[in-house]
C-alpha cells in the first residue's frame, strides 16, 4: 500500500536496469555477539504449532549493522539494523530445513521496514540506533526508543584477525547446516483480535543472489557483552515492549564469541530468494 498508484517494485533485472548498477564502493560494519542461555527460554520464544524446534546449543546472536541496505532502492540512503537470532529446524511436510529464526528485527528507516514486513514476511520494527562507536581497543552500539535505551552491545580488547584466520571463518560459515533465515510473518485481519490475513513461516535464502564487489573485508574478535534493558509502558511503545523485555529475561550463561567486522564493496550484494515453509 498505497497500491492505487501502482505495485510497489521489487528488485529484479528490471529494476536494476532502472537504478543502474552500483559503482562506489562504500564501507559496511558489523558487530556480532552470541551467547548461551536457556533452551526453556528459547523454546517459548518459538511460535507455536509451527513446525519449529531448536536446533543444536541454545546460542542467541544478537547483530549490530550499520550502513547496510541496497543505496539505490532507498534513495541513495543507508541504513543500520538490529537482527536477533537462533538456530532451529522446520519440520516441513517433504523434508526437514534447518535455519536460523529471527524473532525481531530493528531498523532506523521506515521504508525497509513496510517493505520488509510485507514482501519478505520479516518482524521489523523501529528503533533509534546511534552510530557505531570504535577505539582503539572497543567498539560498541546501543539501541533505543525516544531516549530509552534497551539495548547496548560491545567488544573489548579487540584483536584483528589475518587473512589466513578470516578465510578459516569464512570457511566454516559456508559449511553451517543453515539454509536461510526464518521468521513467521502474522498480519492480524482488520476489525479482529484473533484472526489473522497472513500466518505462515518465511525463509529468506542467499539462493540467486547477487555478488558484491568486495575491495576489502576484515574482521577483529574480542570479549563481547551483550545487554537488554527492561522498560516500563513509560519508557516503550506497546510495538516493541514485549519482545525487549523476553530479551532482556533471557539467562546469559556465557558469551560465546564475538566478532566486528567491516567490508568495503561495490553491491550490497542483496538478499536471493524467499520462500514460504510448508
Amino acid at each position: 500500500m498505497p497500491v492505487v498508484f501502482g505495485t510497489p517494485f521489487t528488485e529484479s533485472e528490471q529494476t536494476r536496469d532502472q537504478f543502474g548498477e552500483a559503482v562506489y564502493p562504500r564501507t559496511s560494519t558489523s558487530l556480532a555477539v552470541s551467547f548461551e542461555t536457556s533452551p526453556e527460554q528459547l523454546q517459548n520464544i518459538l511460535p507455536e504449532g509451527k513446525g519449529l524446534t531448536l536446533r543444536g546449543d541454545p546460542v542467541v546472536t544478537v547483530s549490530a549493522n550499520y550502513n547496510v541496505g541496497d543505496l539505490r532502492m532507498w534513495a541513495g540512503r543507508s541504513y543500520e539494523i538490529v537482527m536477533v537470532s537462533f538456530p532451529v529446524t522446520f519440520e516441513g511436510r517433504d523434508r526437514q530445513t534447518h535455519g536460523d529464526y529471527a524473532p525481531v528485527i530493528w531498523e532506523n528507516l521506515t521504508d525497509p521496514i513496510i517493505a520488509g514486513r510485507e514482501a519478505i514476511g520479516w518482524s521489523k520494527v523501529y528503533a533509534d540506533i546511534e552510530p557505531l562507536r570504535v577505539t582503539r581497543t572497543r567498539a560498541a552500539g546501543t539501541a533505543g526508543w525516544y531516549g530509552f535505551k534497551f539495548l547496548d552491545i560491545g567488544i573489548d580488547n579487540l584483536s584483528r584477525l589475518s587473512q589466513e584466520e578470516v578465510a578459516t571463518r569464512q570457511k566454516n560459515m559456508a559449511n553451517s547446516p543453515s539454509e536461510g533465515s526464518i521468521h513467521w510473518k502474522y498480519i492480524r485481519r482488520t476489525g479482529t483480535t484473533d484472526e489473522a490475513d497472513a500466518d505462515y513461516l518465511t525463509m529468506s535464502t542467499n539462493v540467486g543472489a547477487p555478488t558484491p564487489d568486495v575491495h576489502g573485508f576484515e574482521v577483529w574478535t574480542g570479549d563481547g557483552s551483550i545487554a537488554f534493558h527492561q522498560g516500563s509502558w513509560r519508557d516503550l511503545p506497546m510495538t516493541i515492549i514485549q519482545a525487549v523485555n523476553t530479551l532482556a529475561d533471557l539467562e546469559v550463561k556465557h558469551i560465546f564469541g564475538a566478532t566486528l567486522s567491516k567490508s568495503d564493496a561495490v553491491g550490497s550484494g542483496g538478499m536471493g530468494e524467499t520462500i514460504i515453509l510448508e
